[in-house]
Formats: structure tokens, C-alpha cells, sequence
């Protein structure tokens, strides 16, 4: 039985996720099916249906990767009714007689696969789809590789091999022109053109890079790298095993860093001084002011604001004016939840144990003023039945 087989009867239950965004793809008649691999038939999708963009035959679709079953399901947003599945490793047997034949690729490949992939292989990490909704363009971890895919086709329009042994997460420009790949054993991320796959450019990162997001409409590339994880040693007082991490931004058409950040300095100083600096997800507010990220092995999220904003360098060599500044600001903002109004509002929120005590307490009064209520109309009946009795 083929992998391709294979892969339209497995159900994908237990399969690693990756949730692919939301973009346009052709669905016109004339596309050819050989890129759709279901396990049911797959219902034709209405022309007129809702979330087409612009453009003929196009529409809006959701993709959700199969990571270990090397395939990817075409969801109609909304409904996430499946309407097909793609395979993402048309090549696959290639891959691996290409891995088999160099043992250090080999020896590598079947780390990731039965450490990171508990067994199976990693085929489906990121993805996105190019604007005109010709290509999917998908990172595959166990073959080191970045592919784009002809959706009317199915077949891989080109590939990209990144430095190490290993790729991982992508982010797109939007404008659709470039997409940024992290190279995990390789500490660098690479830049490449959507519609050729050729290497436009580049930056350095730290120990194994991780996630990339853009900023200032595509100007600008937040990247943090996660360094060692798979290392149980992730007490702040051993960092120096779990090699460089860092969070920076990079220019994105000179792929220059413009700044590093301290994390470690900054989770210090909110209180968090035993927790990771290996950033995982993130991702940002509208005005870029602010981004939210959360850290290995931290069951949370932490929420970063203002010094991308440029407060850290305004304070930096004013740090009596910072402090006035961040004091009246804060008294602000207490005097400001403390109003009447806004307490009224929000008292569930800030104060809810007080809030609850109330509600209680509330309860409690309406529970006692009914039993007296209660006790006084049996004690007026009681009275009017003697009143009766008497008569």
C-alpha cells in the first residue's frame, strides 16, 4: 500500500496540529483533483458561496496540517466543514532515499522523529498560501525543507533546502512577495521569494529560532529563538546550557537587527525570576504596541508593552523624568479604576472576592428580610384566625 494510500484512510487522530491561515485557494472546475486526497468524497464548493475574494475562483479557506500524517485539510471558514485534503509530501519517497543515503542527515532524521515527533515523522509545520491563491507554501521539519505546492496541480513548484537539518516555523510578508523560515539547527532564518523559492536574504538568530511575525505593515520582523528546550535544564541559573535565546527585531527589507531585547532583565524585574526566556507563540495588538508571548514551560502567557513604543530608550538616560513619569501614570491609572463608575463596572474584575462578598451578603439579606416577611404574615394569620374564633 502506498503512503499516498496511506494517508487518504488514516483518520489523523492523535496527529500533531498545525493550523494553517486562512487564505485564498482555486476551486474552480477546471482545477484538476490530483492534489486532493480524501477520505470521503469531497462536496463541490458552491461558486457563490460566501468568502470569495477578489478575483475569479477564488475564495477564502482555512488549511489545518496533518504534521504526521504529511497532509492538510481545506476547511470552508465558519461551517470548518471539510471540503478536500492535500498531500504535502508528494516527493516523500524521494526524501527519505535522499536522507538514507547520508548518515549524518540519517542519524538526525530519526532523532527528530522518535524524540520531537514521539515516533512519527514531522511533515507539516507552517503554512500559507500565496495572495493569488496559486501556491501553498508549507515548512516540512524531518526533510529540512520549505516546498510550495500548485493547488490546481498538486505538484511541488520548487523546494528549499534550509541550513541544518531541520526547519521549523514561517511567517509571510503582506504584501505576498516573502516568506521567513527558521532554520533550527542552522541558527539563522531565511528569507525567500514566494513565487520562486530563491534566497532574497537573511538574518542570524540565536539558539534554535522559532517563531517570526511582521510588524509596521511588513516593515519590520519580530523573531525569537527558544534555544535548547528539549533540555530538562531550563532553571534561569543554568541558561548557559540551553544556548543563545533572544528576542529582536530585524528589518525586513535590509534583514539587519535593529534591537535585541533583554528578557531575562525584564521577567526579573515583573517578579518572574524562574521562568524561561524561550519564547514560544506570539503575536502582537493592532498599533504593534504591545505583544503577547507565551514561555516554555510556563503555563501562561505574558503580556510586553511600551518598549517597543520606544519608552525603554526615551527613559534610558532620564531615569528620575521615567521615574515621575511612570509614578503619575500609575497613580492615574489606580485613581481612574477606583472611580465610582468605572468601579461600578469593573468591580467583578478588580476586587472579586470583595464583589462576591457582597453578592453574598446581598443574598443573605434578601433570604433573612423573606423568612421575617414570611414569619410576619404567619403571625397576622394566626392572629386573624383567633380574631375569627372570638367572633
Amino acid at each position: 500500500m502506498s503512503r499516498l494510500v496511506r494517508s487518504a484512510l488514516a483518520t489523523g487522530v492523535g496527529a500533531a496540529i498545525a493550523l494553517g491561515a486562512a487564505a485564498p485557494v482555486t476551486t474552480s472546475a477546471s482545477a484538476a483533483p490530483a492534489p486532493v486526497v480524501a477520505a470521503a468524497p469531497a462536496p463541490q464548493v458552491p461558486a457563490a458561496a460566501p468568502g470569495r475574494t477578489k478575483g475569479k475562483d477564488l475564495r477564502r479557506v482555512v488549511y489545518v496540517g496533518n504534521n504526521w500524517d504529511g497532509t492538510a485539510d481545506v476547511l470552508l471558514p465558519g461551517s470548518f466543514k471539510r471540503i478536500g485534503r492535500l498531500d504535502i509530501v508528494p516527493d516523500y519517497d524521494e526524501r527519505i532515499a535522499e536522507i538514507s543515503l547520508n548518515p549524518y542527515r540519517l542519524v538526525y532524521y530519526l532523532a527528530i522523529q522518535q524524540l520531537i515527533g514521539e515516533g512519527h515523522d514531522q511533515l507539516v509545520d507552517d503554512m500559507y498560501s500565496s495572495n493569488d491563491g496559486r501556491l501553498l507554501i508549507v515548512s516540512r521539519p524531518s526533510f529540512a525543507d520549505v516546498v510550495a505546492l500548485d493547488l490546481a496541480t498538486g505538484e511541488i513548484v520548487w523546494r528549499f533546502a534550509v541550513d541544518g537539518v531541520r526547519s521549523d516555523h514561517m511567517a509571510l510578508s503582506p504584501d505576498g512577495e516573502t516568506v521567513v523560515v527558521s532554520a533550527s539547527t542552522g541558527n539563522v532564518v531565511h528569507a525567500l521569494d514566494v513565487e520562486t523559492g530563491e534566497e532574497v536574504g537573511g538574518f542570524e538568530s540565536g539558539g534554535s529560532p522559532h517563531e517570526s511575525v511582521y510588524l509596521d505593515d511588513g516593515e519590520t520582523i519580530l523573531h525569537a529563538s527558544i534555544g535548547m528546550v528539549y533540555s530538562p535544564l531550563d532553571d534561569p541559573a543554568l541558561d548557559a546550557t540551553k544556548q543563545e535565546r533572544v528576542l529582536q527585531l530585524v528589518d525586513a527589507d535590509t534583514f539587519e537587527i535593529i534591537r535585541r531585547y533583554d528578557l531575562r532583565a525584564a521577567l526579573d524585574e515583573a517578579g518572574l525570576e524562574d521562568v524561561s526566556t524561550a519564547v514560544r507563540p506570539l503575536t502582537h495588538t493592532p498599533d504593534d504596541d504591545t505583544f503577547v508571548f507565551q514561555l516554555s514551560f510556563f503555563h501562561g502567557f505574558v503580556v510586553k508593552g511600551l518598549g517597543y513604543a520606544g519608552y525603554g530608550e526615551l527613559f534610558g538616560d532620564h531615569v528620575a523624568l521615567g521615574l515621575v513619569v511612570t509614578t503619575l501614570g500609575s497613580v492615574a491609572v489606580a485613581l481612574l479604576l477606583a472611580s465610582p463608575p468605572v468601579a461600578r463596572v469593573l468591580q467583578h474584575a478588580v476586587d472579586p472576592l470583595g464583589w462576591g462578598e457582597r453578592r453574598v451578603k446581598d443574598a443573605l439579606e434578601v433570604a433573612e428580610a423573606k423568612k421575617e416577611a414570611d414569619e410576619l404574615a404567619a403571625r397576622i394569620e394566626t392572629h386573624v384566625q383567633r380574631e375569627t374564633v372570638r367572633v
